[in-house]
C-alpha cells in the first residue's frame, strides 16, 4: 500500500482543486499504484466470469474510460480527490465521443441500467415531487438511456445529451431523444423543471460552468439531481488498507472497492458531502437532500454463483460500516453519494 506523501503545485503543473480552489494536496496513489491496482482488478473479475476481464465487453467493470496511469490526489483544504494532471476539455470530448463499448456490452448495461434507475426514481420519490406528469427534463451523459426509460414511465418528457457517438446512436435506437454534442455548446430550449447528471458530473472538465448551464435552463425552482463518487470513500479505504498491511483485512477492503469500482480510482474528480455541497451554493444552488449508496449491481448473467453472493455480502458490509462510521464522525463515507439540490 503506498504511503501518502505531502506534494507542491509545482509538482503537478500548478493543478488547483475544482471544488474549493486550493492548490496543495497529498498523493493518495501513484502511477505505478494505480497501474498495479488494474492489474488486480483485471485479475480479480476474471476469477468471477470465468474468463477475460480486460476486454471491450467489459467497460465499467474492469476496464473504463478513464484508465490511464495518473497520480491520485487529496485536496488539503476539502478532501476532495482528483486525478492528475487532468485532460483537456478538448481531450476529454474526443475521449468520451471515440470511447467504444460493443453491441454485447451496450445491450447487457442497459438492462442493469434500466433496472438501477427504475429502483433509483422510486426511491428519489419525495424529493422529486415537484417534477410534474408532462414536465421537460434533461439528463447530461444520457449514455445507454436507463434513465431515460425510467422518466418516460413517469411520463416526464425527457432529452439527454450525450457526447458518445456509439452510446448515442444505441439509446436512439431504443427511441429515446439524444441530442449528441456539448451541455455548454449545444442549443437547448429553457424552463426544464429538473436537470440529471448521473455518475458523469465527476468526469466534467469544468463542472462549474455546466452548473451555471444548468441553472440557466431551469424553471425558477427547478431541481439538480447529480450521482457522484464519494472522494471520503476513498482516502478512508486506502487508510484502512495502509493499516492492516500484512493482514487478510486487506483483501476484504480491496474486495468493497473493487465492488463499487473504486479500484484505480476511475473518475476525474471525487467530491465530498461536503465539497460538492459547497461547489454548487457557489453557482446559486441550494442542497436540498443528500445521502450515500452503493454502486449499480456488477454480477450479470455470466457472473459466477459465488460471486454474485460475494458481490452481495460486501456491499452490505460497505453499508453497515459507513453507518457505523457516520454515528461516530457524523460525516457519510457512502461510496456514492445522491444529491437534489434547488436552483436559487
Amino acid at each position: 500500500m503506498p504511503a501518502s506523501c505531502a506534494i507542491a503545485p509545482s509538482d503537478q503543473g500548478g493543478w488547483s482543486c475544482l471544488a474549493c480552489g486550493a492548490r496543495s494536496g497529498r498523493v493518495l496513489l501513484r502511477p505505478e499504484d494505480v497501474r498495479c491496482e488494474q492489474r488486480w482488478l483485471e485479475r480479480f473479475h476474471e476469477l468471477r466470469i470465468g474468463g477475460s476481464a480486460s476486454q471491450a465487453d467489459d467497460k465499467d467493470r474492469a476496464t473504463f474510460t478513464q484508465s490511464d496511469e495518473r497520480s491520485v490526489l487529496a485536496c488539503d483544504a476539502c478532501q476532495t480527490v482528483l486525478r492528475m494532471p487532468r485532460p483537456s476539455p478538448e481531450q476529454l470530448e474526443r475521449t468520451y465521443a471515440e470511447d467504444e463499448y460493443g453491441a454485447e456490452a451496450l445491450e447487457r448495461l442497459a438492462k442493469s441500467q434500466d433496472a438501477f434507475f427504475a429502483a433509483k426514481l422510486e426511491q428519489l420519490a419525495g424529493h422529486l415531487d415537484a417534477i410534474a406528469h408532462g414536465d421537460r427534463v434533461l439528463e447530461i451523459g444520457s449514455f445507454v438511456g436507463g434513465f431515460l426509460n425510467a422518466a418516460a414511465a413517469r411520463g416526464w418528457r425527457a432529452t439527454g445529451v450525450d457526447v458518445g457517438e456509439e452510446t448515442s446512436r444505441f439509446a436512439r435506437a431504443r427511441g429515446f431523444e439524444v441530442v449528441r454534442g456539448d451541455v455548454l455548446e449545444l442549443d437547448l430550449q429553457g424552463g426544464l423543471a429538473a436537470v440529471f447528471v448521473w455518475s458523469t458530473f465527476d468526469q466534467l472538465a469544468e463542472p462549474g460552468a455546466v452548473l451555471d448551464r444548468a441553472r440557466a435552463l431551469l424553471r425558477p425552482g427547478g431541481l439538480l439531481v447529480l450521482r457522484v463518487p464519494n472522494g471520503r470513500f476513498e482516502t478512508a479505504t486506502l487508510a484502512l488498507r495502509r493499516g492492516a498491511r500484512g493482514t487478510r483485512r486487506v483483501r476484504h477492503v480491496l474486495c468493497a472497492q473493487a465492488y463499487n469500482n473504486f479500484v484505480s480510482f476511475p473518475y476525474l474528480t471525487g467530491y465530498t458531502p461536503e465539497s460538492l455541497c459547497g461547489l454548487l451554493e457557489a453557482h446559486r444552488f441550494t442542497c436540498a437532500h443528500l445521502a450515500g449508496d452503493t454502486i449499480v449491481r456488477l454480477a450479470d448473467d455470466r457472473t459466477l454463483s459465488f460471486a454474485v453472493r460475494e458481490e452481495a455480502r460486501a456491499k452490505r458490509a460497505v453499508r453497515r460500516a459507513c453507518r457505523r462510521a457516520e454515528r461516530a464522525t457524523g460525516l457519510l463515507f457512502d461510496p456514492w453519494l445522491d444529491v437534489v439540490a434547488r436552483s436559487a
